[in-house]
């Protein structure tokens, strides 16, 4: 029988999970250090508000100055589709 054990990230290190640390970095630094919440509901429809700002509006200088709508949409329209 095979038992796994939960792998923990190591504290203080942000390479155990540069993706998701990123992310939580720019929560952080961008909106949440600025956004004052009155309840669990209210910051739920803060965080869809900025995550609709990030992903519609807000330019990234990774995606050559697109906002990642842009590069998904362009991405998506390049795939070929299969015919039935």
């Amino acid at each position: 029988m095979f038992v796994s054990e939960a792998i923990q990230p190591v504290p203080g290190v942000a390479v155990s999970h540069p993706f998701i640390e990123r992310l939580i970095g720019t929560l952080r630094r961008e909106y949440l250090d600025w956004v004052w919440f009155r309840s669990q509901w209210d910051l739920e429809q803060k965080l869809e508000a900025f995550k609709n700002y990030y992903n519609e509006h807000r330019v990234h200088q990774g995606l050559a100055g697109k906002t990642p709508d842009k590069v998904a949409n362009a991405t998506a329209r390049q795939q070929p589709t299969s015919a039935g």
